[in-house]
């Protein structure tokens, strides 16, 4: 039996509703249309403003859209649930073992092939880094999920969780079904993370990695070293000195996370320091967009907590702009404005709903930066850090915020900011 079998099985012979008819959901329709053509399925999704008009045909198949589209959950067998479906809401209970998703069953049938990567920040980085450096050195290597975490937590998906127990508990299930060979490779300065594991003795493999303390077994950094050991001993050392493909002291918890799991696979510490130093950065992670008019502009547009954004600011250090705020999810900012009474940019732009709750709990505690603006269209915000940024330093766009305010995500926000830098310049 192969793989995909163990998917097919699960299927078979169930009344499945597919919960969420985006991307996710059309790709699950299509692999239960290929195996089982004559199914029953239901689509549920709140959007009243689905395209399904080329589903008209399938005369198996049954549609629940617009208010109520969730009241019958528990008539079905499976309820093929998509990420941005938000259960928490309902006011009735759902038996666990109908809910399932794409990846718990794609985990259920290749768990034994899977390195898993979850947390907050630093999941595409961490994901992409092991990918580049396996691809390179073994065959049929893929890089799959929402590509597009060390296992460190922050206040990030609350809208979803409803508190951020919720959400530690959601990261910490990636383990729960570690069997006695398996690993968890995780930051040990997290104390959220180490709060968990201490509760929650889901497996005995553990490797963790530290940026603050020298460990027995895992890997530590101090300046530019990368240490592996085992049973105290070092086993390895990873020279990072001359490396700056990944900027910033935080991205060492990626590169020791990367590293571990690539050793845990088998790859040689010499194949993997090579192909290391040939990892290029991804898109809207402290990305260097350009020197306009001598501004280094920055695109960080990623970052949607303030940890990350304080991380961002730590590592680029000369900046003289700071662009923040989009969405408002209702996370924490003090730590944020704390940082940067103590470590003062001379320009801010507030924008969107959270840039306005920022700014005004600022002025509730400190005074207002030296030069600041509230502004939500970005032509004008890039006209500002034009106009105001000092040649040589650097406009940084780190919102601290999710785009939902203003774009469909990240990616637009970022590709939005870099499009009106070079525009805005064309027309000095």
């Amino acid at each position: 039996m192969t793989k995909i079998d163990t998917i097919i099985d699960i299927l078979r012979d169930k009344k499945i509703v597919i919960l969420g008819f985006g991307k996710e959901g059309v790709s699950s329709y299509k692999f239960i249309r290929r195996y089982f053509p004559e199914l029953p399925v239901t689509i549920a999704d709140k959007s009243n403003a689905l395209n399904i008009s080329d589903l008209q045909e399938d005369k198996n198949l049954t549609v629940q859209v617009g208010e109520g589209y969730d009241k019958n959950l528990n008539d079905f067998d499976l309820i093929l649930k998509t990420p941005g479906v938000n259960l928490n809401s309902l006011p009735y209970f759902i038996e666990p073992e109908k809910i399932t998703s794409q990846t718990d069953l794609f985990l259920r049938a290749f768990s034994d092939q899977i390195i898993g990567v979850t947390g907050t920040k630093g999941k595409s980085t961490t994901s992409s880094l092991i990918f580049h450096i396996l691809s390179n050195i073994f065959k049929n290597v893929i890089l799959s999920g929402n590509i597009g975490i060390p296992l460190n937590l922050y206040q990030e998906h609350l809208d979803h969780f409803n508190s951020f127990n919720n959400y530690q508990l959601s990261k910490l299930n990636i383990t729960k079904y570690q069997k006695n060979d398996d690993v968890l490779i995780y930051n040990a300065d997290d104390d959220h993370i180490h709060t968990l594991l201490v509760s929650h003795d889901y497996t005995r493999c553990y490797l963790p990695f530290s940026r603050n303390e020298v460990l027995s077994d895992g890997a530590y950094s101090f300046e530019s070293q990368i240490v592996i050991t085992k049973n105290k001993e070092q086993v390895a050392n990873y020279d990072l000195q001359e490396f700056d493909n990944l900027p910033g002291t935080h991205n060492y918890n990626n590169i020791m996370a990367a590293v571990l799991a690539c050793r845990q696979v088998g790859a040689a510490d010499e194949d993997i320091l090579h192909h290391l130093r040939s990892f290029k950065g991804l898109p809207h992670r402290i990305e260097f967009v350009g020197n306009f008019n001598g501004i280094l502009f920055y695109n960080d547009s990623i970052s949607t907590i303030p940890e990350a954004t304080i991380a961002a600011l730590k590592t680029l250090k000369k900046v003289d702009t700071l662009i923040i705020g989009g969405f408002d999810r209702g996370i924490e900012y003090v730590s944020l404005i704390d940082y940067l009474h103590q470590n003062p940019v001379r320009n801010i732009v507030f924008t969107g709903p959270a840039g306005k709750r920022i700014f005004d709990e600022w002025k509730q505690k400190f005074n207002l930066p030296e030069n600041f603006i509230l502004e939500n269209d970005f032509e004008e915000i890039v006209i500002f850090a034009y106009r105001n940024t000092e040649s040589g330093k650097i406009c940084l766009l780190s919102p601290a915020a999710s785009s939902y305010d203003q774009f469909k995500n990240f990616v637009e926000r970022g590709n939005t900011y870099k499009s009106l830098i070079e525009n805005s310049l064309l027309r000095k």
